[in-house]
């Protein structure tokens, strides 16, 4: 892992490359709060090249009801930019049961691995 980038606070990225594909990762702060999705949608809107993108729920609490629908409208809002991305897994917890509207695009997982795992297939 790579040190953390100055000025994100709570939201840490990685970019990896997985078979010569870039995965950028976003793990969240916890608690997640409307300043950590804020950091979260400028990483996702700053990439260049948009190719995988892993954003790790995982064991993180939402400070407030307030600020999961902050949250769920501020993805909503840059769904364009999402679906320039080849896939997108998101990791949560159990017993978290996300549709997906598309989920030959959009998964959601409880490991990483079985993420990672995801993001390696072709699509």
């Amino acid at each position: 892992d790579q040190p953390r980038s100055r000025g994100l606070g709570d939201v840490y990225k990685r970019q990896d490359l997985i078979l010569n594909r870039t995965i950028l990762k976003i793990q969240l702060g916890n608690p997640i709060t409307h300043d950590v999705v804020k950091k979260m949608i400028h990483e996702i809107l700053d990439i260049s090249c948009p190719d995988l993108l892993l954003i790790d729920f995982g064991n993180h609490d939402f400070e407030s009801l307030a600020v999961l629908k902050f949250c769920k409208e501020e993805l909503k809002n840059i769904e364009p930019t999402l679906m320039q991305f080849n896939k997108i897994a998101m990791l949560t917890v159990l017993p978290y049961q996300g549709e997906s509207p598309d989920p030959e695009k959009l998964r959601y997982f409880y490991s990483e691995m079985g993420a990672i795992e995801w993001l390696r297939v072709p699509a």
